[in-house]
């Protein structure tokens, strides 16, 4: 068999040279696109200053005065090429760098300041890692350098260091003031003396510090500022007597730091202070009065926590997500905790209050205010099930989130408000009973309950049904049955939040819903019953004895005989019995 193939030679090429001049076109223009490497930066007049980024990677920046300032890395006009810039050269003329002028170049290594510059901002070589030398000129009557760090030009202000400079670092004793920034990612710092002539640790100093593996801070230290060390990767620290407040977000993120010691002399721990780090234990010292929202979020190594007696308020979410936490005990002064302070301890088994603490107690490990009338914290480690105790009326926010444990939970009729995600995440609950004293339920209340298949309500009237938004987020209510009082079901039926329920309306009579709403006690009952009668209105009480005889019109049973009676109770709704013992 023979193919036969009609090859025309001069056509093809042709058709080759087409093609090879096209690509040669669009290599131009690809070209041509990436030559755009001069930039007229000056200020206030941009044509005073231009910037060249040749190709050998040397970034020149001529002309005669102000550069200018770019606050937001991202908004230089090269930071799209950065990763080309090598050396940046400044040439005689330029007084004022402008602000993150070559911030993230991570290839740069070298940098070249001239005498007339006089003017030099924090962030102008920031998170360039592989920079290692800045040079300036000698005859800067400004500024100085030595070594990889950048100085006022008497070394009494430490400007940059190199954020490529390895191993350790002692700050010269010349030093009183070191920028914000200075040393930030740093990345293979190990570490860094600060001499007893520096006063103040400012914003983001160490920041991003992964390396340091130790800090020397001396007492003549009195302000450590916000993000001082944060994402550090020492493994303890001490923080000198000198020092009143530990700011918001000092440490946060040394994920490495296990342990710290905090000196008598600190009165406020900070806003995220010690969040993610790698603490394992910790110790409050007795001077401490407040501690701030987030201040030890995600420490996930740490087992006890004591707040001494000295800690008077506690901020929102304090110890969120502190996983290993099993035990904490609260001092006699606390008076003011926020919300979520414990959500996502999963571990926490017991909270203690002291005794003589006046706003707050603890009962079987859980948390209350003093009288008992509001649950603010029910430990996420306890197992199995729960009954409230018939003093509490309030069921705080996230109180009960995140108690993966709680199979069962008994709500007494006492209670009449449920907060914000007070049973979110509460994965093991199966059912779920809510007495009719409930007047208020806030959005989330419910959510992410994924194992409920039966929940009770009592409400009889339009009117009385509570309901809010997302009551039951991430909960597939229409495979969970409702129980609902007996000839109710067009009323549930048109309720917001409940309507798409399984709706079940036979098996709870009027009678049981209406014995629901009201609450009896003392029982047993020595003088005088007290009687809360939540939505319904009382119309008579009769006290009838086992013979079925009436023995009595009003709650003083003191006249009465030990033994067992029965109070019945004629409302607007219908009428309710119920055994009491008279003691």
């Amino acid at each position: 068999m023979k193919i036969l193939l009609n090859f025309d030679n001069d056509k093809f090429i042709t058709n080759m040279r087409h093609i090879i001049l096209i690509f040669s076109l669009l290599l131009f223009a690809a070209t041509a696109i990436q030559a755009q490497t001069t930039w007229q930066i000056g200020f206030p007049n941009s044509a005073d200053v231009t910037a060249t980024l040749n190709d050998d990677g040397r970034f020149i920046i001529s002309g005669t005065g102000a550069m200018q300032d770019f606050p937001d890395p991202f908004d230089v006009p090269w930071f799209d090429i950065r990763y080309k810039i090598i050396r940046v050269e400044i040439q005689n003329g330029i007084t004022t760098i402008g602000e993150s002028l070559v911030a993230f170049s991570k290839k740069l290594t070298t940098v070249k300041i001239p005498s007339s510059v006089t003017s030099i901002p924090n962030n102008a070589f920031f998170g360039c890692t592989k920079l290692t030398a800045i040079n300036v000129d000698v005859n800067n009557a400004n500024y100085s350098s030595n070594n990889g760090v950048l100085y006022n030009k008497t070394k009494t202000t430490l400007v940059c260091c190199a954020a490529g400079k390895t191993g350790a670092y002692t700050i010269p004793n010349t030093v009183t003031s070191i920028y914000e920034f200075a040393f930030a990612y740093c990345e293979n710092l190990t570490s860094v003396t600060i001499p007893s002539s520096v006063t103040v640790i400012p914003k983001h100093a160490f920041f991003g510090c992964r390396g340091l593996k130790s800090i020397s801070i001396p007492n003549s230290v009195t302000s450590i500022d916000e993000w001082a060390f944060s994402f550090c990767g020492f493994t303890s620290v001490s923080i000198p007597n000198s020092i009143t407040t530990i700011s918001a977000s000092t440490f946060q993120g040394c994920s490495n730091l296990a342990s710290v010691i905090i000196p008598n002399s600190v009165i406020s721990i900070g806003y995220n202070a010690f969040t993610l780090c790698g603490l394992t234990s910790i110790t409050i010292p007795n001077s401490v009065k407040s501690v701030d929202d987030y201040a030890f979020y995600g420490c996930t190594g740490l087992s006890t926590i004591i707040i001494p007696n000295s800690v008077t308020t506690m901020g929102n979410s304090v110890f969120y997500g502190c996983s290993g936490l099993k035990t904490v005990t609260i001092g006699n002064s606390l008076a003011a905790i926020g919300d979520a302070v414990f959500v996502g301890c999963i571990n926490l088994t017991t909270i203690s209050v002291d005794t003589n603490n006046p706003n707050f107690c603890s009962d079987d490990g859980v948390l209350f205010d003093k009288n008992k009338t509001t649950l603010i914290r029910y430990p996420a480690g306890k197992q199995g099930s729960y009954t409230i105790p018939n003093s509490v009326n309030s069921i705080a926010k996230d109180a009960f989130g995140s108690c993966k444990g709680l199979t069962s939970v008994t709500i007494p009729n006492s209670v009449t408000s449920i907060g914000r995600a007070a049973f979110g995440k509460c994965y093991g609950l199966t059912s779920l009973t809510i007495p009719i004293s409930v007047t208020s339920i806030e959005d989330w209340a419910f959510s992410y309950c994924w194992s409920l298949t039966d929940v009770t309500v009592f409400w009889t009237t339009t009117s009385s049904i509570v309901s809010s938004e997302s009551m039951f987020y991430a909960v597939g209510v229409s495979n969970v049955r409702l129980h609902i009082p007996q000839g109710t079901l067009s009323i549930y039926q048109a309720a917001l939040e409940w309507k798409n329920f399984l709706l079940v309306d036979d098996v709870i009579d009027i009678k049981e819903a209406l014995s629901k709403s009201m609450k009896i006690y003392p029982n047993p009952v020595k003088d005088e019953l007290l009687i809360e009668s939540g939505e319904l209105t009382v119309k008579k009480i009769k006290i009838i004895d086992v013979t079925g005889k009436i023995v009595e019109n009003s709650t003083n049973v003191s006249a009465l005989l030990q033994g067992i009676y029965f109070v019945k109770i004629e409302t607007d709704k219908g009428i309710i019995t119920q055994k009491i013992v008279k003691e």
